[in-house]
């Protein structure tokens, strides 16, 4: 097996064949900003006031926040992105130092002491949760999250992701009605158009390629991924086949389409930036590679006016093209593995078989 590909992006054959066209984009400039709020954290209040429903607040402890990683959390671009300071500081007046975390640097508010810090509270959902299963054998491989989202709300999803009736709709139900803004319910939304694809075209066609070449045995075809994983190391196997097709699909014909605006909202992103890193801050631009054209295209992909580009183009994508796609790609899934994984199929049944001898061998 190979497994010196960790974290590399899977390449795949193509282009697939997909002819949509991104809508109109007519950018205005960017409009003006709320302040941040500024100072101490909600956290170094009385435990009671903290987690009351006046402040409606959880105490956590983010692993993130703590000595020695948060070193390297903060210095990595899709973690703090340098965007926060650490250091000991003796905030009690006691002889000992906490290890204090603030937000643009070592005069900035506190977001985290020790590595506590605090978030909205979820509260009326957790309770709702423990209610129905309060045992813990019951809770077992479920979440407070998924508890809400698959069986409290259960919504039912169209074919593009947007949602079309709920088992209970939180416009009718009276804690949510109340309470929503305090607490968080766990509420699903629509699918994201990243996750959509994903759902409808991405990992539905990786499940059939693996199938496929099982010829149609569905727990062999578990055992497949077990060799694919191995080749490629890469464990989020569907999550990184998903990225490259839908930044192929998606990202690159938006980037295209928007090309005439994009110095005008680099300024922008400039304008916005400065005001709060100071007038120094001068992004490196020219490298599409480099971390600060990826954060730069994560503030660009967050605009309200880009977010429903890309929603009405995948919409269109999902509701005239889905079955197309999906197929293409099942294909083009098939012939890479079976090209680079040689005799994959005896392999995963020699892994199955190894498993059944195993498991037999327990009750002989």
């Amino acid at each position: 097996m190979d497994n010196n590909n960790e974290n590399q992006a899977i390449e795949y054959d193509l282009p697939l064949e997909y002819q949509g066209e991104v809508g109109d984009f007519n950018y205005t400039g960017i409009e003006p900003s709320k302040t941040r709020r500024k100072g101490p954290i909600r956290g170094l209040n009385p435990l009671y006031e903290l987690v009351s429903s006046k402040q409606h607040q959880d105490i956590v402890r983010r692993n993130n926040f703590m000595p020695g990683q948060f070193d390297l959390w903060n210095e990595n671009p899709t973690g703090g992105n340098k965007k926060y300071w650490g250091g000991n500081y003796d905030l009690d007046n006691d002889g000992i130092d906490e290890f204090v975390v603030r937000r643009g640097g070592s005069e900035g508010p506190i977001v985290a002491v020790n590595g506590y810090t605090t978030k909205q509270s979820d509260w009326l959902a957790r309770r709702k949760f423990y209610e129905k299963y309060p045992e813990r054998e019951n809770r077992k491989g479920k979440t407070v999250n998924s508890f809400m989202r698959d069986e409290y709300f259960n919504p039912t999803y169209d074919t593009t992701g947007n949602i079309t009736r709920w088992s209970k709709d939180p416009a009718a139900d009276e804690d949510f009605k109340k309470y929503h803004k305090m607490y968080n319910f766990h509420a699903p939304g629509p699918l994201s158009p990243f996750r959509a694809i994903g759902q409808y075209i991405v990992y539905p066609a990786i499940k059939a390629a693996f199938i496929q070449i099982a010829n149609g045995n569905e727990k062999l075809a578990k055992y497949v991924r077990k060799v694919v994983v191995s080749h490629y190391n890469i464990k989020a196997y569907e999550s990184n086949v998903l990225s490259g097709i839908y930044n192929y699909l998606v990202r690159d014909p938006v980037l295209n389409k928007i090309q005439g605006s994009l110095e005008q909202l680099k300024q922008d992103y400039l304008t916005i930036k400065r005001a709060t890193k100071g007038s120094n801050f001068n992004p490196n631009f020219e490298n599409v590679q480099s971390a600060d054209y990826k954060e730069f295209e994560r503030w660009l992909f967050a605009k309200k006016e880009i977010k429903t580009l890309v929603k009405n183009y995948v919409n269109t994508m999902l509701s005239t093209q889905k079955e197309q796609l999906k197929n293409a790609i099942t294909t083009k899934i098939v012939r890479k593995i079976t090209s680079e994984i040689n005799n994959i199929k005896n392999v995963a049944t020699q892994l199955l078989q190894q498993d059944l001898q195993q498991l037999q061998a327990q009750y002989e």
